[in-house]
């Protein structure tokens, strides 16, 4: 039996940035993390995460993923692509902006591993519809899609799991703690 390409921990982040101007520096608005536990045993522990900074605070964003994260954690890093487009960076100091972009603290070394999915936005939100993950529109504006980040990191958590798992024996039984996790968890009060 092969072992998994993944760790007993991973953790997916969504990450929503204060609007900018060109040459100034980003700072993060928002973001959601998507955490999940393989236990022993066919058990599995799902834990979602969401932090907000109405202020252009740089460290406290920072801190917080940090948090989440140690050596033996995988990092899931989704680059959304546009449709149709070629999924190959062009330089690899692109596809580090683009990483960079996506996972402000890759470059820190407090993971075990990361693993890039590059894929098109309608695949994550073909993964959040058939799950009933409510996603912000195509169109929102900052304050949606920062209210929206956690359950954009379950969706591209789920992309990564189709996409890239496909040949794992453990995809299904993974989507199915999942299921069963998203219909606890819709029954909790949503909290502001």
């Amino acid at each position: 039996m092969k072992p998994p390409i993944y760790s007993e921990r991973i953790v997916t982040f969504s990450v929503i940035y204060h609007p900018y101007r060109r040459n100034t520096e980003r700072f993060v608005r928002a973001f959601g993390a998507f955490e999940v536990n393989l236990q022993p045993g066919d058990d599995v522990l799902f834990t979602r995460h969401h932090h907000t900074y109405p202020d252009k605070e740089r460290t406290a964003p920072l801190l917080e993923m940090t948090k989440l994260l140690d050596q033996q954690t995988d990092c899931v890093c989704a680059i959304l692509e546009a449709p149709g487009g070629s999924h190959r960076p062009k330089h690899k100091a692109d596809f580090a902006d683009d990483v960079l972009h996506a996972l402000p603290i890759f470059n820190l070394g407090l993971h075990r591993k990361i693993h890039v999915h590059r894929t098109e936005d309608q695949y994550v939100r073909v993964s959040a519809e058939l799950f009933g993950i409510p996603m912000a529109s195509k169109m929102a504006g900052p304050s949606e899609k920062s209210r929206r980040a956690a359950d954009h990191a379950q969706a591209l958590w789920l992309s990564w799991v189709f996409n890239c798992l496909a040949e794992d024996p453990d995809q299904a039984s993974l989507v199915a703690a999942f299921q069963a996790w998203r219909r606890v968890d819709d029954l909790r009060p949503v909290t502001f």
